[in-house]
């Protein structure tokens, strides 16, 4: 296999993120902070970006139960969308969640919005939509819920960039929210076809990009979407990195695949899972799909489960990784004179607090 070269493979305007590194990233309760909007690769700074995801489709959901339904099937708490009379809370508009086999595994990564009393959106990857309908009508049963397909009305955008959460008032109004997965993603919405985003004057030109724009954006953070990231069936939430990017609830009662789930959890033994990979030197591109990777002692240790230019994402052993330092990692690809080193992912710091703090309970034990 000979080393990829980069030329025109870069999508759009991202060309030049071949050049990054990517920044040190603060603590992850600031990077859930609507004031974040600095920490993103170094090639979108400058940008606003709005690109309409044509690699996602959209459910709607209606009807009296829909909570409760939804409440036995997705990893993520959905009375996060109920309104609170007692605190007077509005409740979040949108939450990232997951839909598991019954063995745990991860069918579906969806994003589930709150539109008017009784109604929902569900936004997931377009290749699934169909599946996705069909499992939510096999759990249905009695459920008072209608679900429809509107994918040909409704459309998917990702507004991204250079300060986006300055204008949050501008952008709820318009029905988009911030990305509950992180900060620096910034904003999402399922929006009519023809939406179009007003800004107020003097605000820096809106730049119109496509979903391979922003699937580099996102898989430079370290953060998957979708089927091309995440297959069907085949890896557990942890491993696609699901319980840092907000998708998990730990606390709420029973839902399809929560045994396997809970049962990771508290044991805390993950020994894999998804990062963000680029080349270690300048012009080279990630290498295809399946492409095996090694680690520095010659050892295999994962594979390159999706590339997009300069960058992919990896599902590699976490013991070849340095914990403290991932992007002091390299890995070298089978019989390739090509090195990929891991970018430090967006959602880094709350993983090393948890295992820190993991390690400090132990260490007491081991003293008593």
């Amino acid at each position: 296999m000979r080393a990829l070269s980069l030329s025109s493979a870069l999508p759009g305007f991202a060309r030049n993120c071949w050049r990054l590194s990517l920044p040190s990233l603060p603590a992850m309760s600031k990077l859930h902070s609507s004031s974040v909007s600095t920490d993103i690769p170094r090639c979108f700074r400058d940008d606003l970006v709005l690109s309409e995801l044509k690699s996602r489709a959209a459910l709607k959901l209606e009807g009296n139960d829909v909570l409760k339904f939804l409440q036995s099937l997705t990893t993520n708490q959905m009375q996060l969308l109920s309104p609170d009379v007692e605190t007077n809370s509005l409740g979040k508009t949108l939450i990232y969640s997951g839909f598991l086999s019954v063995q745990g595994r991860v069918l579906f990564d969806a994003f589930i919005y709150r539109d008017v009393p009784g109604k929902f959106f569900i936004d997931c990857d377009s290749t699934l939509v169909a599946d996705l309908e069909a499992h939510l009508r096999k759990y249905k049963m009695r459920s008072k819920i209608d679900i429809s397909n509107v994918s040909s009305s409704f459309k998917v955008f990702q507004f991204y960039g250079n300060d986006v959460a300055s204008l949050d008032p501008q952008l709820a109004s318009q029905g988009l929210f911030p990305d509950p997965r992180a900060g620096p993603l910034g904003y999402r919405g399922v929006r009519p076809a023809d939406f179009s985003l007003e800004l107020p004057s003097g605000t820096t030109p809106v730049r119109h990009a496509s979903d391979d724009d922003y699937r580099l954006f996102r898989t430079l953070l370290g953060v998957p979407e979708g089927a091309s990231d995440i297959t069907s069936g085949q890896a557990l939430p942890f491993e696609v990195n699901m319980d840092y990017l907000q998708a998990i609830s730990f606390s709420k009662g029973c839902y399809l695949g929560q045994e396997l789930t809970s049962r990771t959890h508290y044991v805390g033994v993950i020994r894999k899972r998804l990062l963000p990979v680029v080349p270690a030197v300048d012009g080279s591109l990630v290498p295809p799909v399946e492409t095996p990777l090694l680690s520095a002692s010659g050892q295999k240790t994962g594979k390159i489960v999706s590339s997009v230019g300069a960058a992919g994402l990896a599902m590699v052993r976490l013991e070849h990784v340095d914990l403290e330092q991932p992007e002091r990692t390299l890995f070298s690809v089978d019989q390739a004179p090509l090195s990929l080193r891991v970018a430090r992912p967006v959602w880094w710091d709350a993983f090393l607090r948890e295992k820190h703090d993991a390690d400090e309970k132990l260490a007491k034990l081991v003293e008593a």
